[in-house]
């Protein structure tokens, strides 16, 4: 999973850190296969109305980044892998590349949606009327999405003079002022169960590592089940931020501690544990996650140092690289637990390995309302019961 975000919309990564004790993420991918539909009757052979903008594609529109050099263009696999994993809501489940003619494709009939890519580096969607009728929606070059299969190969875009956060953001609570707080219980569903609350609070101006920070704080504490075992749990993180003549937040590094209570396994007791850790970023964390307007994505790299404590000394120490893309997909309703909240959909996930997580935030004080994760025993989700926002009920 990727590191801890600091925005002050919430840390996740308690909540995902639970889920990725749990269950390894995982997506097939596959290759080969035969074809869908042969000759001239294969989709991609037809004429089709063309859309006049993306529809449900929309989220491929805008898609770039400054380039450190020439990066690689994505070959029609990997630029297919890595639209199934951005995109789970279009491209529901792992499918084989299949071809005809100048086209390689993978259809998926969950949502009747054909994404290929031919010969001369066009990329194509065609989605389906549920009538056997397709209409086209070109979406530009193959080469186009180079920073987006390999963000590494591209250079993080120079930080603006000044920021315009969206519509998702709070633009005053985004100036962390001491004292600002939040208070969410929510329900677990889906392979583990439970509940858990996440209460995050502005402690005010602080230090890490000899540089002047704004300290947040977020507690979460809760109980949750999954496969016969039940497991109570108190994780505390102390994110470590600063804020840019720009306006954008930088984050120095966490530290964290878990403290989780005994349980049962089998008729054995696992005893009480806790453990802390000291996470250092460098360069420090650049989020731009609600700087981003429908459709675009940001890459946020998490680079630096893990410590693990024991008793206050340090039992273990590593090199942290990581990067996930952050895509704001769509302004949607979603309802959650009887109540429709507006909300902004982003999807994350992280660019070495299939791990996606799709969050739906409350707009106007970005915090989550929803959260769904994928695992191979089935969907989890993590949906808002209740809460405070800076002492108000939401």
């Amino acid at each position: 999973m990727q590191a801890s975000v600091p925005t002050l919309s919430l840390s996740l990564r308690p909540l995902r850190c639970f889920v990725a004790v749990l269950f390894l993420l995982t997506l097939a991918s596959c290759g080969g296969g035969g074809d869908a539909q042969l000759g001239q009757d294969n989709p991609l052979l037809q004429s089709h109305p063309v859309a006049s903008d993306a529809g449900p594609l929309t989220a491929f529109a805008a898609l770039s980044a400054p380039l450190a050099a020439a990066p690689r263009v994505p070959d029609a696999t990997s630029f297919l892998n890595w639209a199934e994993v951005t995109y789970p809501n279009l491209f529901p489940s792992a499918q084989p590349n299949q071809s005809v003619d100048i086209w390689t494709y993978r259809y998926y009939p969950q949502t009747n949606i054909y994404l290929g890519t031919n010969t001369s580096g066009d990329v194509l969607g065609l989605v389906g009327d549920g009538q056997g009728g397709y209409t086209s929606y070109p979406l530009g070059k193959i080469a186009s999405f180079s920073c987006s299969v390999y963000p590494q190969d591209c250079a993080v875009t120079p930080p603006p003079a000044t920021v315009s956060y969206n519509e998702c953001a709070d633009p005053a609570a985004m100036t962390l002022p001491t004292g600002w707080n939040t208070s969410l219980t929510y329900n677990f569903e889906g392979v583990a169960t439970g509940q858990q609350t996440v209460e995050t609070r502005v402690e005010g101006p602080s230090t890490f590592e000899g540089q002047n920070a704004i300290r947040l704080r977020t507690v979460t504490r809760g109980s949750n089940s999954a496969l016969g075992v039940s497991v109570a749990t108190t994780t505390t993180d102390d994110t470590y931020l600063q804020i840019q003549p720009s306006g954008l937040h930088l984050g120095l590094g966490i530290n964290a501690e878990v403290r989780v209570d005994g349980f049962s396994v089998d008729g054995f007791t696992m005893p009480a544990s806790v453990t802390t850790s000291k996470t250092v970023f460098a360069p420090p964390l650049d989020d731009r996650m609600f700087t981003l307007r429908v459709g675009e994505s940001a890459t946020l790299r998490s680079t630096g140092t893990v410590t693990a404590y024991e008793n206050s000394l340090p039992v273990n120490s590593f090199s942290m690289s990581e990067s996930a893309v952050q895509t704001f997909v769509a302004r949607e309703v979603v309802q959650v637990n009887g109540r429709n909240f507006d909300t902004c959909k982003y999807i994350t996930h992280d660019t070495g390995n299939p791990d996606y997580v799709t969050t739906w935030h409350l707009v106007g004080k970005a915090i989550p309302v929803k959260v769904e994760t994928p695992t191979p025993a089935g969907m989890q989700y993590m949906l808002l019961l209740s809460g405070t926002y800076n002492g108000a009920p939401i």
